[in-house]
């Protein structure tokens, strides 16, 4: 798993994780912790595949998102297919209503996109 970097030296995924209370930051760095050592997450509650990749456009790679419920937490995944084992996190947000997932997913790939910038 890496967290992805702008060329600005800025990691969205990091800045977000500290912006965090110490019980949120336990909560979604056990997911982190899983998904890393595992690949996956058994539960559906856990990760969700909020859009997949167009293969005719390397533009849009697929995006998930590692949720925690309990503390209405989103961070966002680029890039994921499982059964390899890599995946980039762009960034994180608290659960945002339905209409601002779409918003999420386009902001999770510009982060991608600019981080494999060179």
């Amino acid at each position: 798993m890496y967290a992805i970097r702008l060329s600005s030296a800025d990691c969205p995924a990091l800045t977000w994780l500290q912006s965090l209370n110490p019980k949120e930051q336990a909560a979604i760095g056990s997911r982190l912790k899983t998904f890393a050592e595992v690949g996956w997450l058994r539960s559906p509650d856990a990760f969700n595949n909020l859009d997949e990749a167009d293969p005719n456009n390397s533009d849009k790679p697929r995006v998930d998102e590692i949720k925690h419920v309990g503390q209405n937490l989103r961070l966002y995944v680029v890039d994921f297919s499982p059964g390899h084992n890599r995946a980039f996190v762009t960034h994180g947000t608290k659960k945002p209503k339905p209409k601002q997932v779409a918003k999420e997913v386009k902001r999770a790939r510009e982060i991608f996109k600019k981080g494999q910038t060179p």
